[in-house]
């Protein structure tokens, strides 16, 4: 074995399961502060966050760089699998709901041109809901995720077979 190859295997290993754990408790204290941030309307930093290396381990890998993933693998968990699959699933929502409320008219243009009785410039009536940014749903999603990832954490720390 070359020297240059010896040197790039250790990049290479395979992360031990304390790792991974470790990488679940940085990214739940990441996704904790989320909802607040939603309720805040910080599109941005939101996005910026689900894209932290810890986070964006959980749901915007492929299978093979999930954080949940490869510890549901390494002990051969089927809970952990459908954990993997329900974080990665809310969180991939929770990004769509952020990136659409960052680029919503409607929200930004939250009652421009309206008239006293709510119809628009014109007369002509506005539809309901208009000027709502979507808050309440993605602050679900990732309190969802953090319980679920809040369950790996308080499984993975009992001794085996319990």
């Amino acid at each position: 074995m070359t020297a240059a190859l010896a040197s790039t295997l250790p990049a290479h290993a395979a992360q031990t399961d304390a790792e991974l754990l470790k990488d679940l408790e940085v990214a739940r204290r990441t996704l904790a502060g989320l909802p607040d941030l939603v309720g805040n309307q910080k599109w941005d930093p939101v996005r910026n966050e689900l894209r932290s290396p810890a986070v964006n381990a959980l749901w915007n890998t492929m299978d093979s760089g999930n954080t949940l993933r490869k510890l549901a693998k390494s002990r051969g968990d089927p809970e952990i699998f459908e954990a993997a699959e329900e974080v990665s699933r809310n969180l991939r929502d929770v990004d769509g709901m952020v990136y659409s409320n960052a680029f919503s008219m409607e929200g930004k243009m939250a009652g421009a041109g309206l008239r006293g009785d709510g119809s628009g410039v014109g007369g002509k009536a506005q539809g309901g809901g208009g000027g709502k940014y979507r808050v309440k749903e993605p602050q679900e999603l990732l309190r969802a995720a953090v319980a679920s990832v809040d369950e790996v954490l308080r499984v993975a720390a009992l001794p085996p077979g319990e």
